[in-house]
Protein backbone atom coordinates (compact mmCIF):
# COMPACT_ATOMS: atom_id res chain seq x y z
CA UNK A 1 0.00 0.00 0.00
CA UNK A 2 2.88 2.37 0.76
CA UNK A 3 4.41 1.84 -2.66
CA UNK A 4 1.04 2.26 -4.36
CA UNK A 5 0.42 5.52 -2.50
CA UNK A 6 3.88 6.79 -3.43
CA UNK A 7 3.25 5.89 -7.06
CA UNK A 8 -0.11 7.68 -7.01
CA UNK A 9 1.40 10.86 -5.58
CA UNK A 10 4.21 10.69 -8.13
CA UNK A 11 1.58 10.36 -10.87
CA UNK A 12 -0.18 13.44 -9.51
CA UNK A 13 2.99 15.49 -9.82
CA UNK A 14 3.70 14.03 -13.25
CA UNK A 15 0.19 14.89 -14.45
CA UNK A 16 0.70 18.43 -13.22
CA UNK A 17 3.98 18.84 -15.08
CA UNK A 18 2.47 17.25 -18.20
CA UNK A 19 -0.46 19.68 -18.08
CA UNK A 20 1.89 22.64 -17.81
CA UNK A 21 4.03 21.68 -20.80
CA UNK A 22 1.05 20.76 -23.01
CA UNK A 23 -1.54 23.37 -22.06
CA UNK A 24 0.76 26.13 -20.86
CA UNK A 25 2.94 26.08 -23.96
CA UNK A 26 -0.07 25.93 -26.30
CA UNK A 27 -1.68 28.91 -24.59
CA UNK A 28 1.44 31.01 -24.74
CA UNK A 29 1.86 30.16 -28.41
CA UNK A 30 -1.73 30.79 -29.46
CA UNK A 31 -3.53 33.16 -27.11
CA UNK A 32 -0.96 35.17 -25.19
CA UNK A 33 -0.70 38.65 -26.74
CA UNK A 34 2.47 39.09 -28.73
CA UNK A 35 4.61 40.64 -26.04
CA UNK A 36 7.53 39.60 -23.88
CA UNK A 37 6.52 36.32 -22.18
CA UNK A 38 9.97 35.37 -20.90
CA UNK A 39 8.90 35.86 -17.29
CA UNK A 40 6.01 33.40 -17.69
CA UNK A 41 8.21 30.88 -19.49
CA UNK A 42 10.83 31.03 -16.77
CA UNK A 43 8.33 30.85 -13.91
CA UNK A 44 5.89 28.32 -15.38
CA UNK A 45 7.23 26.25 -18.25
CA UNK A 46 10.90 25.74 -17.44
CA UNK A 47 10.38 24.33 -13.91
CA UNK A 48 7.83 21.83 -15.26
CA UNK A 49 10.07 20.69 -18.11
CA UNK A 50 12.94 20.12 -15.67
CA UNK A 51 10.80 18.42 -13.02
CA UNK A 52 8.97 16.21 -15.53
CA UNK A 53 11.86 13.82 -16.30
CA UNK A 54 12.56 13.56 -12.57
CA UNK A 55 8.96 12.52 -11.93
CA UNK A 56 9.13 10.02 -14.81
CA UNK A 57 12.34 8.51 -13.41
CA UNK A 58 10.99 8.44 -9.86
CA UNK A 59 7.81 6.70 -11.00
CA UNK A 60 9.89 4.02 -12.70
CA UNK A 61 12.05 3.52 -9.60
CA UNK A 62 8.97 3.28 -7.38
CA UNK A 63 7.71 0.45 -9.61
CA UNK A 64 11.10 -1.26 -9.27
CA UNK A 65 10.84 -0.93 -5.49
CA UNK A 66 7.34 -2.38 -5.58
CA UNK A 67 8.57 -5.53 -7.34
CA UNK A 68 11.76 -5.87 -5.29
CA UNK A 69 9.93 -5.67 -1.93
CA UNK A 70 13.17 -4.71 -0.19
CA UNK A 71 12.44 -1.23 1.09
CA UNK A 72 14.07 1.88 -0.37
CA UNK A 73 17.22 0.00 -1.49
CA UNK A 74 14.96 -2.15 -3.65
CA UNK A 75 14.37 0.86 -5.92
CA UNK A 76 17.85 0.36 -7.36
CA UNK A 77 17.95 -3.42 -7.30
CA UNK A 78 19.98 -4.34 -10.45
CA UNK A 79 17.88 -7.38 -11.31
CA UNK A 80 14.54 -5.65 -11.14
CA UNK A 81 15.92 -2.53 -12.78
CA UNK A 82 16.89 -4.66 -15.76
CA UNK A 83 13.57 -6.51 -15.85
CA UNK A 84 11.40 -3.39 -15.55
CA UNK A 85 13.49 -1.41 -18.02
CA UNK A 86 12.73 -4.00 -20.70
CA UNK A 87 9.02 -3.91 -19.87
CA UNK A 88 6.38 -1.30 -20.85
CA UNK A 89 7.26 0.56 -17.64
CA UNK A 90 10.73 1.29 -19.01
CA UNK A 91 9.38 2.37 -22.40
CA UNK A 92 6.87 4.68 -20.68
CA UNK A 93 9.55 6.32 -18.54
CA UNK A 94 11.83 6.79 -21.56
CA UNK A 95 9.13 8.31 -23.78
CA UNK A 96 7.91 10.59 -21.01
CA UNK A 97 11.44 11.82 -20.36
CA UNK A 98 12.03 12.48 -24.06
CA UNK A 99 8.70 14.29 -24.23
CA UNK A 100 9.71 16.62 -21.42
CA UNK A 101 13.09 17.22 -23.06
CA UNK A 102 11.30 18.27 -26.26
CA UNK A 103 9.09 20.55 -24.16
CA UNK A 104 12.19 22.04 -22.55
CA UNK A 105 13.63 22.83 -25.97
CA UNK A 106 10.28 24.38 -26.95
CA UNK A 107 10.39 26.61 -23.85
CA UNK A 108 13.95 27.68 -24.67
CA UNK A 109 12.81 28.55 -28.20
CA UNK A 110 10.02 30.67 -26.71
CA UNK A 111 12.61 32.54 -24.67
CA UNK A 112 14.32 33.45 -27.95
CA UNK A 113 10.98 34.17 -29.67
CA UNK A 114 11.44 31.29 -32.14
CA UNK A 115 7.74 30.46 -32.24
CA UNK A 116 7.85 28.10 -35.23
CA UNK A 117 10.55 25.94 -33.68
CA UNK A 118 8.72 26.08 -30.35
CA UNK A 119 5.51 24.89 -32.02
CA UNK A 120 7.22 21.97 -33.77
CA UNK A 121 8.98 20.86 -30.58
CA UNK A 122 5.78 21.24 -28.58
CA UNK A 123 3.93 18.96 -31.01
CA UNK A 124 6.71 16.37 -30.78
CA UNK A 125 6.80 16.54 -26.99
CA UNK A 126 3.01 16.26 -26.74
CA UNK A 127 2.99 13.15 -28.92
CA UNK A 128 5.74 11.50 -26.86
CA UNK A 129 3.97 12.32 -23.59
CA UNK A 130 0.55 11.06 -24.66
CA UNK A 131 1.53 7.79 -26.37
CA UNK A 132 2.37 5.93 -23.12
CA UNK A 133 -1.16 6.35 -21.75
CA UNK A 134 -2.36 3.68 -24.17
CA UNK A 135 0.38 1.24 -23.18
CA UNK A 136 -0.45 0.54 -19.57
CA UNK A 137 -3.14 0.95 -16.96
CA UNK A 138 -6.77 -0.09 -17.05
CA UNK A 139 -7.09 0.21 -20.85
CA UNK A 140 -4.03 -1.85 -21.76
CA UNK A 141 -6.21 -4.73 -22.99
CA UNK A 142 -8.85 -2.51 -24.59
CA UNK A 143 -9.26 -1.97 -28.32
CA UNK A 144 -6.96 0.35 -30.23
CA UNK A 145 -9.78 2.90 -30.59
CA UNK A 146 -10.46 3.00 -26.85
CA UNK A 147 -6.76 3.44 -26.09
CA UNK A 148 -6.50 6.20 -28.70
CA UNK A 149 -9.55 7.89 -27.15
CA UNK A 150 -7.85 7.73 -23.75
CA UNK A 151 -4.68 9.41 -25.05
CA UNK A 152 -6.76 12.10 -26.75
CA UNK A 153 -8.81 12.58 -23.57
CA UNK A 154 -5.64 13.00 -21.51
CA UNK A 155 -4.18 15.43 -24.01
CA UNK A 156 -7.29 17.62 -24.07
CA UNK A 157 -7.55 17.57 -20.27
CA UNK A 158 -3.88 18.53 -19.97
CA UNK A 159 -4.39 21.33 -22.50
CA UNK A 160 -7.30 22.71 -20.49
CA UNK A 161 -5.68 22.45 -17.04
CA UNK A 162 -2.33 23.77 -18.22
CA UNK A 163 -3.91 26.76 -19.97
CA UNK A 164 -5.43 28.12 -16.77
CA UNK A 165 -2.33 29.70 -15.23
CA UNK A 166 -1.36 31.77 -18.31
CA UNK A 167 -4.98 32.92 -18.63
CA UNK A 168 -5.13 33.76 -14.93
CA UNK A 169 -1.84 35.67 -15.23
CA UNK A 170 -3.32 37.67 -18.11
CA UNK A 171 -6.46 38.44 -16.11
CA UNK A 172 -4.38 39.64 -13.16
CA UNK A 173 -1.67 41.64 -14.90
CA UNK A 174 -2.91 42.33 -18.42
CA UNK A 175 -4.99 45.07 -19.96
CA UNK A 176 -8.60 43.85 -20.51
CA UNK A 177 -8.66 45.80 -23.76
CA UNK A 178 -5.81 43.59 -24.99
CA UNK A 179 -6.63 40.18 -23.53
CA UNK A 180 -10.42 40.23 -23.95
CA UNK A 181 -10.25 39.00 -27.54
CA UNK A 182 -7.74 36.29 -26.57
CA UNK A 183 -10.07 35.09 -23.79
CA UNK A 184 -13.04 35.04 -26.18
CA UNK A 185 -11.10 33.07 -28.80
CA UNK A 186 -9.95 30.62 -26.15
CA UNK A 187 -13.53 30.15 -24.99
CA UNK A 188 -14.76 29.46 -28.51
CA UNK A 189 -12.15 26.79 -29.17
CA UNK A 190 -12.53 25.37 -25.67
CA UNK A 191 -16.25 24.75 -26.27
CA UNK A 192 -15.45 22.29 -29.07
CA UNK A 193 -12.43 20.70 -27.45
CA UNK A 194 -14.14 20.22 -24.08
CA UNK A 195 -17.06 18.55 -25.87
CA UNK A 196 -14.56 16.19 -27.53
CA UNK A 197 -12.85 15.64 -24.17
CA UNK A 198 -16.19 14.66 -22.60
CA UNK A 199 -17.07 12.35 -25.48
CA UNK A 200 -13.73 10.53 -25.29
CA UNK A 201 -13.93 10.26 -21.51
CA UNK A 202 -17.48 8.90 -21.62
CA UNK A 203 -16.54 6.28 -24.21
CA UNK A 204 -13.48 5.15 -22.25
CA UNK A 205 -15.44 4.98 -18.99
CA UNK A 206 -18.28 3.03 -20.61
CA UNK A 207 -15.78 0.58 -22.11
CA UNK A 208 -13.96 0.11 -18.81
CA UNK A 209 -16.94 -0.60 -16.56
CA UNK A 210 -19.28 -2.14 -19.16
CA UNK A 211 -22.06 0.43 -18.88
CA UNK A 212 -23.07 3.18 -16.48
CA UNK A 213 -24.87 1.06 -13.89
CA UNK A 214 -21.61 0.10 -12.10
CA UNK A 215 -21.03 3.79 -11.30
CA UNK A 216 -23.30 3.36 -8.28
CA UNK A 217 -22.55 -0.31 -7.66
CA UNK A 218 -18.82 -0.34 -6.94
CA UNK A 219 -16.17 1.55 -5.02
CA UNK A 220 -14.46 2.49 -8.27
CA UNK A 221 -17.72 3.81 -9.68
CA UNK A 222 -18.43 5.94 -6.62
CA UNK A 223 -14.89 7.34 -6.73
CA UNK A 224 -15.41 8.11 -10.39
CA UNK A 225 -18.59 10.00 -9.50
CA UNK A 226 -16.48 12.24 -7.25
CA UNK A 227 -14.21 13.01 -10.17
CA UNK A 228 -17.21 13.69 -12.40
CA UNK A 229 -18.61 16.09 -9.80
CA UNK A 230 -15.31 18.00 -9.81
CA UNK A 231 -15.33 18.07 -13.61
CA UNK A 232 -18.90 19.42 -13.56
CA UNK A 233 -17.74 22.18 -11.21
CA UNK A 234 -14.99 23.19 -13.61
CA UNK A 235 -17.47 23.16 -16.50
CA UNK A 236 -19.79 25.50 -14.60
CA UNK A 237 -16.92 27.87 -13.86
CA UNK A 238 -15.81 27.78 -17.50
CA UNK A 239 -19.37 28.46 -18.67
CA UNK A 240 -19.56 31.44 -16.33
CA UNK A 241 -16.31 32.78 -17.76
CA UNK A 242 -17.40 32.34 -21.37
CA UNK A 243 -20.95 33.66 -21.25
CA UNK A 244 -20.99 36.06 -18.32
CA UNK A 245 -17.57 37.39 -17.34
CA UNK A 246 -15.57 37.66 -20.59
CA UNK A 247 -18.33 39.48 -22.56
CA UNK A 248 -18.56 42.10 -19.79
CA UNK A 249 -14.88 42.95 -19.58
CA UNK A 250 -13.32 45.16 -18.24
CA UNK A 251 -15.99 45.56 -15.56
CA UNK A 252 -15.70 41.87 -14.61
CA UNK A 253 -11.88 41.63 -14.66
CA UNK A 254 -11.60 40.89 -10.92
CA UNK A 255 -14.38 38.30 -11.06
CA UNK A 256 -12.78 36.60 -14.07
CA UNK A 257 -9.46 36.34 -12.25
CA UNK A 258 -11.14 34.75 -9.22
CA UNK A 259 -13.10 32.32 -11.36
CA UNK A 260 -10.00 31.14 -13.22
CA UNK A 261 -8.18 30.71 -9.90
CA UNK A 262 -11.07 28.54 -8.67
CA UNK A 263 -10.79 26.49 -11.87
CA UNK A 264 -7.09 25.90 -11.15
CA UNK A 265 -7.79 24.69 -7.61
CA UNK A 266 -10.50 22.29 -8.75
CA UNK A 267 -8.22 21.16 -11.57
CA UNK A 268 -5.52 20.22 -9.05
CA UNK A 269 -8.10 18.14 -7.18
CA UNK A 270 -9.18 16.43 -10.43
CA UNK A 271 -5.60 15.44 -11.20
CA UNK A 272 -5.19 14.04 -7.68
CA UNK A 273 -8.38 11.97 -7.89
CA UNK A 274 -7.31 10.73 -11.33
CA UNK A 275 -3.92 9.63 -10.00
CA UNK A 276 -5.56 7.80 -7.08
CA UNK A 277 -8.18 6.14 -9.29
CA UNK A 278 -5.60 4.89 -11.78
CA UNK A 279 -3.33 3.48 -9.07
CA UNK A 280 -5.20 2.45 -5.92
CA UNK A 281 -8.39 1.09 -7.46
CA UNK A 282 -9.77 -0.11 -10.78
CA UNK A 283 -12.92 -1.05 -12.68
CA UNK A 284 -13.05 -4.42 -10.96
CA UNK A 285 -13.28 -2.93 -7.45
Amino acid sequence: MVWATAFALNKWLLYGALSVVIGGTATMLLWTPRRDIRAQVQAYLLPATVAGPLFAATGFLVQVGTFAEAGLPGMVDPLYLSILWQSPAGAVALLQSLGFVAALLAALCLLRHYRRWATALWLLGTLLLLLPFSWRGHTVDASLWVRAALSLHVGLAAWWMGALYPLWHLSRHGDPALYGDAMAQFGQLASWLVALLAACGTWVLYSLIGGFGPLVQSGYGLSMLLKLALVATVLLLAAQNKWRLVPRLPATAAGLSGSIRAEMLVGVAILLVTALLSTLTGPGH
